[in-house]
């Protein structure tokens, strides 16, 4: 009622805004969702988002398919949800306007983006081991860009000045890396045999984490580079100094970093699945992967950003 509808109403049950973030508007300040909060608080948001458009009847269907919070909204497959519902035509009609909301909102989370501070200078940071998978990274750019473009997403050359940015180019200093891992929305590690031992690598991620930056784990699929996931020898053996090599635990000191803090980092990562990309199979299979990844971006919450971080570096 009044200017706007309730989905974009920052007033709309607190805490229930299905933006990634909101900003000021004519009735107030949003509330955005704290990633502090319980699954249980999240869940309460959900219910409240799909009560206050009227979409409760397709709660059953979205929980069976693994949706718990508002965010997880953007992951469902609405051609998959469809045919779930079959030709109830009420439960199809919400299935098209909970398809709408969607879109608004990617609009909606671009538009914020070109908003004043809100503009980083990166969508997507591609963190990897140059000698190991430079050449897979360079054509991993290349396939989001075109996708993002064949998806509708052109706006976003416009608002980054470099929305696709690989770590091994116009890098001048350390100091210029966590620099750009700074004003990055989305940071995509690349994972190969040895990028956890990499020095550059281990300052992007403790960088990220610090900083509050999202993390997204991709496992090069390729023969003769097979990446193995850490387990608790591998923590024992970083942690004991017997993982990285003297020019990498010298680079680390020299920044502040502990090994306390890789270890942090590198466990953070790895709660999410890794997502798989392979770069000697079909194009099509490529692509799939690349937009799997690309439902996994997000813009960050401007609420927060960069708050960890500038609290860590004022201790």
């Amino acid at each position: 009622v009044g200017d706007h509808f309730t989905h974009v109403c920052p007033q709309f049950t607190p805490g229930s805004t299905p933006w990634r973030f909101s900003k000021k508007g004519r009735c107030g300040t949003g509330t955005a969702i704290s990633e502090e909060e319980s699954p249980r608080d999240k869940g309460d948001h959900l219910q409240a988002y799909l009560h206050g458009h009227r979409l409760m009847s397709l709660m059953p269907l979205l929980e069976s398919q693994g949706v718990q919070t508002v965010e997880d909204l953007a992951q469902v497959n609405l051609q998959e949800l469809k045919l779930l519902v079959g030709h109830d035509e009420h439960r199809l009609m919400q299935v098209e306007l909970l398809q709408a909301l969607q879109e608004d909102k990617k609009k909606h989370d671009f538009i914020l983006l070109n908003d004043g501070e809100m503009k980083s200078e990166h969508l997507i940071f591609l963190s990897h081991f140059k000698l190991e998978a430079g050449t897979e990274a360079a054509l991993m750019r290349g396939e989001i860009e075109s996708l993002l473009r064949q998806n509708g997403d052109e706006a976003v050359f416009e608002w980054f000045n470099s929305p696709i940015f690989l770590d091994s180019e116009d890098l001048y200093n350390l100091e210029d890396l966590t620099r750009r891992v700074r004003k990055t929305h989305n940071l995509v590690l690349l994972l190969t045999k040895d990028v956890l031992t990499r020095p550059w690598c281990l300052v992007e991620l403790v960088c990220a984490v610090n900083y509050g930056v999202r993390i997204l784990p991709v496992q090069v699929m390729k023969s003769g580079d097979s990446f193995s996931f850490p387990d608790e020898d591998f923590y024992t053996k970083l942690l004991g100094g017997q993982l990285l090599d003297h020019s990498c635990m010298a680079l680390l000191t020299e920044h502040g970093i502990q090994l306390g803090d890789v270890e942090k980092a590198i466990k953070s990562v790895f709660k999410k699945i890794a997502l798989p990309y392979s770069p000697h199979r079909s194009e099509t299979i490529r692509r799939a992967e690349v937009q799997a990844l690309l439902k996994q971006v997000r813009p960050r919450n401007p609420h927060s950003d960069n708050n960890v971080g500038a609290r860590r570096s004022r201790r």
